[in-house]
């Protein structure tokens, strides 16, 4: 009596691939079935585990891992206290390095709110900083000017980021504060990043003004003035850490209160549209009076994010 054939099981429908998984990253290669027993019953972790689609694995078999990676998301004491943040920002959209993206009301009432407040008080450090600013580029805001403020303002960042590596090769049997250490690198990276993205604008509306500026003053210059920056904020840091904060936090409230000062002595910017080959990373808007409303309310944000960092003090 001739056995009659089972017929093949259909394959599995192919599964559409889920939002935020990296295809063809393989954390641990591709595994083949058959050397360990798989089932059904949970793990001790509490999750069931691996079994391809179709039933039980037969040996030979192989599966390709798919790793899904969540989308980044900013360390919660990364952000403000809850008092010092703008209204109604809270689950707002963000910028390209993780600061609250406003809308134009918002901003016009952040930007008024600047104006009200009062600037810290500026140590003796800052404001020879800020003086040596006057002396060489005027005491007008120019866009220009802005450039050369963001060729620095990037600088503290890095700092902060390589003691924080340093810190981390040192210290990371400690897991406590290997995770906070890891936690003030994404910090850290988002602020350089956020930085970055106002130099490239600012030099962007330098260039579609059409005027030139000198090689020495607005190239040279500010080359010199950042590394003398650098060996500044780096000799404050290693001396103490709290000097470093104290001086960012400076440095972003004059930037903060420059550019809201900056929008409203330039009321043609809020006729002026906004076209920019950053606009899809680093946020569209409508005029460039917004355009640099968000970019002072960006350097508040790092202004409070410094001024945390100050009551924190050192890394333990």
């Amino acid at each position: 009596m001739t056995p009659t054939p089972h017929p093949r099981p259909a394959p599995p429908a192919p599964r559409r691939p889920l939002v935020g998984a990296v295809p063809g990253r393989l954390p641990y290669g591709t595994v083949p079935f058959g050397s360990a027993p798989f089932s059904d019953a949970p793990t001790a972790a509490g999750r069931a585990p691996l079994t391809p689609p179709g039933g039980s694995p037969t040996h030979g078999e192989k599966v390709q891992v798919t790793e899904v990676i969540p989308p980044p998301r900013r360390p919660a004491h990364a952000r403000p206290p809850a008092h010092d943040r703008p209204p109604g920002h809270h689950g707002a959209p963000t910028t390209a390095a993780q600061t609250p993206k406003l809308g134009r009301r918002a901003l016009r009432r952040e930007q008024q709110a600047t104006l009200d407040a009062p600037r810290r008080r500026y140590s003796p450090v800052a404001r020879l900083l800020f003086l040596t600013m006057d002396v060489l580029y005027g005491r007008r805001r120019t866009l220009a000017k802005f450039q050369v403020l963001e060729i620095v303002a990037r600088i503290p960042y890095q700092i902060w980021e390589n003691a924080a590596y340093r810190l981390l090769t040192r210290r990371h049997r400690d897991a406590g504060l290997a995770h906070r250490v890891h936690a003030r690198l994404v910090e850290n990276r988002e602020q350089q990043d956020n930085e970055q993205w106002h130099l490239l604008i600012t030099a962007e509306l330098v260039a579609a003004s059409g005027r030139r500026h000198s090689w020495l003053r607005f190239r040279a210059l500010p080359t010199l003035l950042a590394v003398t920056y650098y060996h500044l904020a780096w000799l404050l840091f290693v001396l103490n850490p709290r000097w470093s904060y104290r001086l960012n936090a400076d440095f972003e409230d004059h930037a903060e209160h420059e550019y809201a000062q900056f929008v409203a002595e330039h009321p043609e910017f809020e006729t002026l549209p906004h076209r920019s080959a950053y606009a899809r990373t680093y946020g569209a808007y409508d005029t460039v009076a917004d355009l640099l409303r968000q970019i002072g309310h960006d350097e508040r944000m790092h202004k409070q994010e410094s001024e945390h960092y100050l009551r924190e003090g050192r890394l333990r």
